[in-house]
């Protein structure tokens, strides 16, 4: 188990006056395990206690070498087998981004799904649930955990460097964390992320959306009947993935979602009809992309829990 520990930069020791101390607790915001994306702290909460008391990322930057290693100089084996790197994505995913994959996935394994009502869908009723998947994700792109975001860029850095040819970088790094470590493992076993767990109906349907989503990011199909929902949401993807690791785009010039036909799954909630928009950023100005990977050191791979507990002791203990 990887131990690192890190000193507040914006907190002194606690002096001996009880006033004092008991102001300074009040204005220090509860720190509290998200469940849902109503339960989200604003925006640029989230980036000042990403910039200022976050532990550093020596073990990720261990385990991404060791990875590219892994490769011998083959790009189509990253991410392609259980290691180091891919169990600290998979936890990061879990501890960090619950609330962001629980929304993605709502409509499939939600309380109002039919999934496990035994009926099973037609084929039009499975792209819809696919196509529900993919603007899930990127409506609610703010709202994904900023840690994996600047994960996912210092992974795709690294891979560059790595092999500079490359032209599907974006595909193999931030489509492979995305689709192949997270949304389609849990396609297949939804009680991962805090869902009813399949049934014997249940479980082809699972299995089959996520080898649809597998065919939208390679960009082909082998099933005829696919071919045109892959042609229309490849496209889609590709932007969504390329936006993912920049931590500095602008809310004003939103995705357009492409228009396949109406989703007969389509439910109401608060989050699928107002704009999403970024809250004030206060003191802390813009949150610049940050091109020297070694200042992404201050990005956040501690839990909420953890952070509470430790804070006393000004350090932090994780993994």
């Amino acid at each position: 188990m990887q131990v690192v520990a890190f000193q507040y930069a914006n907190h002194r020791p606690p002096s001996s006056s009880s006033a004092s101390a008991r102001r300074r607790a009040a204005s220090r915001p509860m720190l509290r395990r998200i469940d849902s994306l109503h339960d989200l702290p604003p925006l640029h909460l989230e980036r000042q206690r990403s910039q200022s008391d976050m532990p550093r990322l020596h073990a990720f930057e261990d385990a991404l070498r060791k990875e590219i290693a892994a490769t011998e100089g083959r790009e189509e084996l990253f991410l392609r087998s259980t290691s180091e790197l891919t169990t600290l994505l998979r936890e990061l995913s879990h501890e960090h981004g619950r609330a962001y994959f629980r929304y993605v996935l709502r409509d499939v394994f939600g309380e109002s799904s039919t999934l496990y009502d035994g009926a099973c869908p037609t084929h039009d009723q499975a792209l819809s649930l696919a196509e529900g998947i993919l603007k899930r994700m990127v409506r609610a792109i703010h709202y994904a955990p900023l840690v994996l975001r600047a994960c996912t860029q210092m992974m795709l850095r690294a891979f560059q460097d790595a092999f500079p040819t490359s032209s599907n970088a974006v595909k193999v790094v931030v489509g492979g964390v995305l689709f192949l470590r997270v949304i389609c493992p849990a396609l297949v076993k939804p009680e991962s992320f805090g869902f009813r767990p399949h049934t014997s109906a249940s479980l082809p349907i699972g299995v089959q959306l996520a080898k649809l989503l597998q065919c939208v990011l390679r960009g082909h199909s082998a099933q005829a009947q696919d071919a045109d929902f892959v042609a229309t949401f490849h496209p889609f993807l590709e932007s969504f993935l390329t936006r993912f690791p920049q931590l500095s785009e602008s809310t004003t010039s939103p995705l357009k979602e492409p228009s396949r036909r109406p989703a007969p799954f389509a439910r109401g909630g608060s989050w699928d009809t107002p704009p999403i928009t970024r809250g004030p950023l206060g003191s802390t100005g813009s949150w610049q992309t940050v091109e020297d990977t070694n200042r992404l050191r201050g990005v956040s791979m501690s839990t909420p829990e953890d952070m509470k507990q430790r804070k006393r002791k000004f350090s932090l203990k994780f993994w």
